[in-house]
């Protein structure tokens, strides 16, 4: 298995597309102001939901709990140490609390 690094725009509600193993994954990534929290979804290559709502936190492996999974990527996901700041909005992985 080898690092792979995944740019996302600055936008508080995004999706994308993905291949990892071959397989292709969409992703969405939003920002819950109620929450102050960021939120993951993934899908498989025909749109279908597989895990909603992963609370995203930094350097935390945000599938762990649903490793085995065979409709998921192997290995680990998670948000690295760059996080990103988005203009008026709290960074990837903060809250407002702090990080």
């Amino acid at each position: 298995m080898s690092l792979r690094i995944i740019r996302v725009k600055p936008e508080s509600n995004q999706r994308f597309f993905v291949t990892l193993d071959g397989r292709l994954y969409g992703f969405r990534l939003r920002f819950n102001p109620r929450a102050a929290a960021w939120y993951l979804d993934v899908s498989n290559s025909r749109g279908q939901v597989v895990v909603a709502g992963v609370r995203v936190r930094r350097l935390y492996p945000l599938l762990m709990q649903y490793v085995g999974y065979a409709s998921l990527p192997q290995g680990t996901l998670f948000i690295g140490e760059d996080a990103i700041t988005f203009a008026g909005l709290t960074g990837i992985g903060y809250t407002e609390k702090g990080r």
